[in-house]
């Protein structure tokens, strides 16, 4: 038995209390079970694949896939989904997406500043150019009509589309058509393979520099050495429906 003792202020006399032992204390923990380190979890009811590829190995796997891919990769299981948020593998999807508008530093102030540091908040939230579909711009407008007995003033409204299909190394697909995507989607590949299957002149290339959120494209017709296309686009967000919005125009000289 242990004495603890207590001393009064200004000097008045100390007291002598008896301390025992606190046999609740004994209670505590014994139920509980120590936090496993993760390859110790994976020993138990973990799959084969999980205790024979280790965290080193599956980040470097990972490092080969898309955006697309590490959210499909990250569903598969915890440890999947725990490798899949690594950092390192949202920052080269980062200076991927955004190396030809942002040097390193801009980057870095990006990532910190309005994302928190988040490489995988900042290649989610920013908008960027995707090479991974296509841009469609819906295009109207009134033409008249040829009169008839019925009707004397007669109008049309006619309905387009504008398609562009972008690259990494700097070059775009371009066609309009009435038709819907799903009908001319084949025919919008790229240049190089255009040039190897012998694609219809329908579809033109040119090229496109980005400048912040905005794009300009600039393209020739293939029978026409005068005549240039420009375009001007606008990134407004980072969803498939509404990434894009034509904003300016065309120009020929």
């Amino acid at each position: 038995m242990t004495t603890l003792v207590l001393a009064h202020e200004a000097g008045g006399p100390s007291r002598h209390l008896p301390v025992t032992g606190r046999p609740w204390l004994n209670l505590y923990g014994v139920r509980l079970r120590a936090p496993e380190t993760h390859h110790v979890a994976l020993q138990g009811d973990a799959a084969l694949i999980q205790r024979l590829l280790p965290d080193e190995l599956l980040l470097a796997i990972l490092s080969k896939l898309p955006a697309s891919g590490l959210g499909v990769a990250s569903c598969v299981c915890r440890q999947w989904h725990r490798v899949a948020r690594d950092p390192s593998l949202w920052q080269a999807l980062c200076q991927e997406a955004f190396g030809r508008t942002l040097d390193r530093s801009a980057l870095l102030t990006q990532v910190r500043d309005p994302h928190g540091g988040s490489w995988r908040a900042m290649y989610l939230d920013r908008p960027r150019l995707r090479y991974d579909g296509v841009y469609c711009s819906r295009n109207t407008y009134i033409k008249q009509g040829i009169r008839e007995w019925a009707v004397q003033n007669a109008v049309h409204m006619v309905c387009y589309f504008r398609y562009y299909r972008f690259c990494a190394d700097g070059t775009f697909v371009y066609r309009t058509s009435p038709e819907p995507l799903t009908r001319v989607l084949r025919s919008l590949t790229h240049p190089d393979q255009r040039a190897k299957a012998g694609a219809a002149p329908v579809v033109y290339v040119g090229r496109y520099a980005q400048r912040g959120s905005t794009v300009h494209t600039s393209l020739r017709y293939n029978d026409s050495r005068a005549t240039e296309l420009r375009a001007r686009l606008t990134l407004r967000s980072t969803s498939p429906r509404w990434t894009t919005s034509s904003r300016g125009s065309a120009g020929a000289r």
